[in-house]
């Protein structure tokens, strides 16, 4: 047997172990909230923060990651996952709105104040929960919360998706919010970001996975042209904020999105079919080959992923987080697939960092270090459960089809 092939099925071995012996143990013991749903973060000996209110995305999130331990066979996951989709099925979908920003702490949502970015991933958990586990309140949910997203979010002239909708807008259909989109040339306009939609476009994979409904394909081709028609630049890369017709001054390069984009714009792929084809043919050639290039290029020569680099490639945040380290081990599982040269190399490159630097033997992390791996984190953010187990279940997926 090959040395790297060995080295990664060693790997890929040593992740299923931190996952189902240690990561989902402790998020069951520790991560869920006796008054309902599951804990914004852990300090780092483990205990619950007592904290009032939770972000809706970590509800998620954490919806999401027990729906993939229960594919993978954790006993508990399939209990925690329906559990956490009911919460944002009855809670942060309550009313007839999309889900907000903020939940109190086993109670329902705070404000009305909306993100795009929630929404994505209310959406993508619900869609994950329903095809794990067959639960149809979930699909159900996911496919409402996809209609309200459209039907209130979305721009005309294919210009992408509202990315915050305030409160004080009123109803669902609220016409106007706190970006800009009243058409008033006066109100200087702001930057609009790639982020969200990123995330409402790994939003519709899930859906179209679960439903295979084809009009999932089309949203996210919609939001691929949006994106890198604005994002998007051969001299530069990705981008992460966008004005039309004007500079923005505090832009930036995220090495982690470009990571995440890579393997995103290669799921499609794993479909083996005409829409799949269609939604790979309206994206420029070669686009996740060189994101991952890019990404790579960025990375330290101790194989850290920074947060942010400006324009010309310099750091300008030069710390390393978990969510980092993960998408940079996806993009080069999901290029080993398609048979790029140095993914390999890549996969341990980018696996050993992340259990060097982040991940912990009792299935905790160390969210943030800095560019020499210095610890820096205060406390353990469930929010990163998603990310991890996200890269890992790839990486042995991938391991057990080769």
């Amino acid at each position: 047997m090959p040395k790297s092939k060995s080295t990664k099925d060693a790997l890929a071995g040593r992740a299923r172990s931190w996952l189902m012996d240690a990561a989902f143990p402790l998020w069951t013991e520790k991560g869920v909230d006796a008054r309902g749903g599951f804990v914004e973060r852990l300090s780092l000996d483990l205990e619950q923060v007592d904290d009032d209110a939770t972000r809706v995305r970590v509800q998620a999130r954490q919806t999401y990651a027990f729906a993939v331990a229960h594919r993978m066979g954790f006993r508990h996951g399939r209990e925690l996952a329906r559990m956490g989709a009911d919460r944002l099925v009855r809670l942060a979908l309550a009313d007839g709105r999309l889900p907000g920003r903020l939940m109190a702490s086993g109670g329902g949502r705070i404000g009305h104040d909306v993100e795009l970015y929630d929404c994505a991933f209310t959406m993508m958990a619900l869609f994950e929960v329903a095809a794990a586990t067959g639960d149809g309140s979930a699909l159900a949910g996911a496919t409402e919360a996809f209609a309200r997203i459209v039907r209130t979010l979305r721009l005309p002239d294919g210009e992408g998706f509202r990315e915050r909708l305030p409160g004080d807008a009123g109803s669902i259909d609220g016409q106007r919010d706190d970006r800009g989109f009243d058409n008033d040339e006066r109100v200087e306009k702001p930057p609009r970001e790639q982020n969200p939609h990123m995330h409402l476009f790994e939003a519709c994979l899930a859906g179209y996975r679960a439903t295979r409904d084809i009009r999932y394909l089309d949203e996210a081709a919609a939001i691929g042209r949006f994106v890198f028609t604005n994002f998007y630049r051969r001299d530069l890369g990705l981008v992460e904020l966008h004005r039309r017709g004007a500079s923005v001054a505090d832009n930036r390069i995220e090495p982690g999105h470009l990571f995440e984009w890579s393997w995103l714009l290669r799921a499609p792929a794993a479909f083996r079919n005409a829409a799949a084809r269609d939604l790979e043919a309206d994206l420029p050639a070669g686009l996740a080959d060189d994101l991952l290039r890019r990404a790579e290029g960025l990375a330290t020569d101790a194989g850290r992923v920074l947060l942010a680099h400006d324009l010309q490639g310099a750091p300008i945040d030069p710390r390393a987080r978990t969510w980092t380290a993960t998408e940079a081990l996806r993009g080069a599982v999901a290029a080993w697939r398609a048979g790029r040269d140095g993914a390999s190399d890549n996969i341990e490159r980018f696996g050993e960092r992340l259990f060097d630097d982040h991940l912990r033997d009792d299935g905790a992390w160390m969210d943030m270090v800095d560019i020499d791996g210095a610890p820096l984190s205060e406390d353990v953010t469930a929010a990163s459960l998603y990310h991890i187990v996200g890269a890992l279940d790839a990486l042995i997926s991938a391991t057990a089809e080769r």
